[in-house]
Order: C-alpha cells, then structure tokens, then sequence
C-alpha cells in the first residue's frame, strides 16, 4: 500500500488522539465550574432553608411513675393527611442559579383513643397540662411567621425553644387534655369506651426551602397531595406517588400509604434522656418531590465535551476524504489548527452559557467556529465550494447534536443512530474510491 497513504492516516489518528489533550482539559473546567455552583447552591440553600423534611405530628404525655421520674408516652396519629403547594422562585449567586420554594404545608387528622401499656410501671401522676403536640421540620430556619396549631378546632400555644421529651426536632405547642375522655381513659390503663370520638388535629405550616420536600408518613394511615407550578419534578424516596400529572403548567402528586409493616411503633414511652426517634427509623420512610432543573447548562456542556471527539473526528474524515476523492493537498498543521478551532467552541460555550443560557451560547460559539473554519478552509482546498461543503456539515453535525443535548431519554438512540447514518455515508461517497491508488502510485501487498 502506498507508503505516503499510511503516513497520511497514521499522522490524522495522532491528530485525533492529541485532542484529547486540550478537551481533557475543558472537561475539567467544566467540572470546576459545576462545583462552583453546587457551593453557591448550598450558600443559598442555607440562607434560605435547605432541603426540607416534614414529619408528625407526635402527641406526647409527661406521667410521673411510682419512683418519681418524668417519663413520656408518646402516640402517633392513626390518620394523617398532608397537603402542600410549592411556589418555586429563582434566587441567583453570582453568575449561579438557584431554585428555591416557598410552600404551605398543612396536616390534618386524628389520634385514636390508645390504651397505655400494660408493661410500664404503675403512673403515679399524669401531668396533663404539660401535654403537647410536635411537628418536626429538618430546617428550623426556613419556618416563617403565623405557624398554626388546632387541636380540636381550638388554636394551641406554640411553645418556643427546648421541649423536654420532644420526641421529634421541629415546632411543639401545647394541646388541653386534662380531664379529657382520653385522660381518663390512659389514667385507668384501658380502652375508652366506643362514643368517645378521637382527637383531631390541624397544623399549617408555611415553609422555605430549597431543592426538595419530603413528608414521613407517621400515620397508620397517610394521605399526601404535593403540587406545584414546576413542570419538571424528580418523585424519590421510599415511596412512589399513587397517581401524578405533570404538563407545562405544574405538577400535582397523591400518595396514599398505609403502615401495614409496622416499622413505626404506634405509642411508646421514654425517659428524659431517650425521647428522640432514631434518624435512621425516620429516614429511610420519608418521600417526597425535589424540583430539578431537567439538564443544566454545565450537564448540557459536559455532555457536549463528550461529543467533541466524535465531532472533530467526522471533520478530519471529511478533509482526508477531499484528499482522497479531489485530490486536495493538506498539511498536518491545516487539521491541527482545524483541531484546536472546534476544542474552543466549547470552551466558548461554556464561557457563554454561564451568562447568555445554553442555547444562546451554543449558537454563537457554534455559528463563531463554523465561520472561522469555513473562511479557513477555502484558503487549502479546491475551491469555495468545498468550504461551503465543509460549512454546511459542521451546521449539520453541530445542530445534530444541539438535538441530542436537548433531549434525555433519547440521547443514545439518536446519537447511535447520527453516527451510523454519517457511516453509511461515507460509505456510499468511497464505495468507488482505489485506495490502493490514493496519493498517486500504488504499491501492491506482494
């Protein structure tokens, strides 16, 4: 085979391998600069009230046993219904944006009538007007004013500060059961009898946060409606939604989940020092919704820089195949320049997306590389027509893959398939072409 044809395409492989170089590079700024603005996130996150998590409520009952020490029991709601409406607002750090939510959360629902535990020690005292009724929230900080507190349709005091024996981290207010059917009922250690009607409950919680909220389903039996004028939810955690709609206009979500596996405890008692529920019981049964941002200008960018290769691989396909078919005479020094014009596109675009958003940035770097290498170009091939040529593939490869960034699902699938067309064409246009006689002369393989 010709001696100056292997050299041609030994040198254009080493080309291509040296790209790498300066596309390793950008990829890592890109990275950078993500990390960058996951800082800012997390700063805004924290100023604003970070990722929340709603638990309860839990109604909890000091008692004074026969060796005189406070102890708590503590009861879970037998029915809880949680609604809540995110707004999403746009915060920004710098040159970084952030989503953030303000939502009002309201519980409702009831405590059955329990009886107490036949295997606690006898109660010396019930102290009923220490009485009260927890709602835990992760972040303290994004609770704003006029929290309410009903306990049977009657507003409660919210206590501030330390509760002793809340069970849960979060707002406390206390709640009248003293001389109540339910009083009476744990005083005797029996079950109440069947006209007395359950507590009911109902709290409003106006909340801030950011990225996500989560409910932790307490009740024996949990009812969640989340919506949101967001049209692009992430649903996550133990449990998936029962039903959900997403459209442009928002989203709405209904989980309907039942404790059939008990994995909370209904009642239990605990000293001072041991009222907390354990994070790791807690955790693991919280669901909810996060509002994502579907393929951000750093995810669109990395997963450009992904593509490069393929990109300036199909460009030098292109100059060898002129060299092949039109006999163009191009130098190393022509594909390296070539090289280094499309590695900065992205360079450009990443600049530019984190100012002007993706698109606008990838039509400018885009429409900036395709002329520099089309006016380029018409000063070593055959003609202006070929750079024209070269021009309009470029617009072609670089308007491809604009497509695929675009989209998430279908990425790899259209993206296989682009590159299996543009083989078959290359295919078609040296189907005819001697190899054997590329560069001029041949040598044969004796």
């Amino acid at each position: 085979m010709n001696a100056l044809f292997l050299k041609k395409t030994g040198i254009i492989a080493v080309l291509v391998v040296v790209m790498f170089v300066p596309l390793t590079a950008i990829k890592s700024l890109v990275t950078e600069r993500r990390t960058r603005g996951m800082e800012a996130a997390r700063e805004v996150s924290k100023t604003w009230g970070g990722e929340q998590t709603v638990t309860g409520p839990v109604l909890t009952i000091p008692f004074v046993d026969q060796e005189n020490a406070t102890r708590y029991v503590h009861f879970m709601p037998e029915a809880l219904e949680a609604s809540g409406k995110l707004v999403p607002e746009k915060r920004r750090r710098g040159i970084y944006e952030v989503v953030v939510y303000k939502s009002e959360i309201t519980l409702k629902g009831t405590f059955a009538l329990p009886s107490f535990f036949e295997s606690e020690p006898a109660v010396d005292r019930i102290l009923w007007d220490k009485a009260f009724l927890s709602a835990g929230i992760s972040q303290l900080q994004g609770v704003q004013s006029k929290a309410r507190f009903l306990w049977q349709d009657e507003p409660c005091r919210i206590r501030h500060g330390k509760t002793p024996g809340a069970p849960i981290n979060g707002l406390h207010a206390s709640v009248l059961l003293e001389n109540s059917a339910l009083g009476r009922a744990l005083h005797a250690q029996g079950s109440p009898d069947d006209s007395v009607h359950p507590f009911s409950f109902e709290i409003y919680l106006p909340l801030q946060g950011a990225g996500r909220l989560n409910v932790t389903p307490v009740g024996n039996t949990n009812i969640v409606d989340l919506s949101s004028t967001w049209e692009h939810p992430g649903f996550q955690g133990r449990y998936f939604p029962t039903s959900r709609e997403i459209s442009p206009d928002g989203f709405t979500a209904h989980w309907d989940v039942t404790n059939y596996d008990g994995l909370l405890a209904r009642a239990w008692t605990s000293g001072k020092e041991h009222a907390f529920i354990s994070s790791s019981t807690l955790d693991p049964l919280s669901f909810g919704v996060q509002l994502v941002q579907p393929v951000d200008f750093y995810t669109k960018s990395e997963r450009s820089v992904k593509y490069a290769l393929v990109i300036i691989t199909i460009t030098f396909l292109t100059f060898f195949i002129f060299e092949v078919v039109k006999k163009s005479r191009i130098h190393p020094m022509h594909y390296i320049l070539v090289g280094i014009s499309l590695s900065l596109f992205y360079l450009l675009l990443l600049s530019l997306s984190e100012h002007l958003g993706f698109s606008c940035a990838y039509l400018i770097a885009g429409v900036a590389s395709i002329s520099s290498i089309g006016f380029y170009s018409a000063g070593f091939l055959s003609g202006a027509k070929d750079s024209v040529i070269v021009s309009m593939l470029l617009s072609v490869l670089f308007g491809a893959f604009y497509v695929i960034l675009q989209l998430e699902n279908l990425s790899l699938v259209l993206g296989s398939a682009g590159l299996f067309l543009i083989l078959v064409a290359i295919m078609v246009i040296t189907r005819k072409v001697d190899w054997y006689e590329s560069f001029g002369g041949a040598d044969s393989l004796e």
